[in-house]
């Protein structure tokens, strides 16, 4: 299961995937993200308190979504997980303001 927390109270979040990871990270939004090369959509979800969690019931398994968008994961595989999420406080990165989108802490997966 996926969980980020900290976003805004009904955020939208999209958790991607990727199997490259840069080390100096992009500027993204409000945030930096380190997951690049082909990044993949996992899932699409809405926070609740400023929590969203993906695999929820009904989902497929992170293993069979990742086949599905043609990324098969064999044992040892190793990936980077980020959630992008809309930022509706305009104000919160101060340069330069108004951006309204952030990303989540990156996370090494190894399966």
């Amino acid at each position: 299961m996926l969980t980020v927390s900290g976003v805004s109270p009904t955020s939208l979040c999209v958790f991607i995937r990727s199997s490259v990871r840069i080390a100096s990270g992009i500027v993204f939004g409000d945030g930096v993200r380190c997951a690049t090369g082909s990044l993949l959509r996992l899932y699409v979800k809405t926070a609740a308190a400023g929590v969203s969690s993906a695999r929820t019931s009904g989902d497929p398994s992170i293993t069979a979504r990742s086949a599905a968008l043609g990324d098969p994961l064999a044992a040892g595989s190793t990936r980077f997980c980020q959630t992008c999420y809309r930022d509706g406080n305009p104000a919160f990165c101060p340069n330069p303001p108004g951006r309204s989108f952030d990303v989540s802490n990156g996370q090494v997966v190894v399966r």
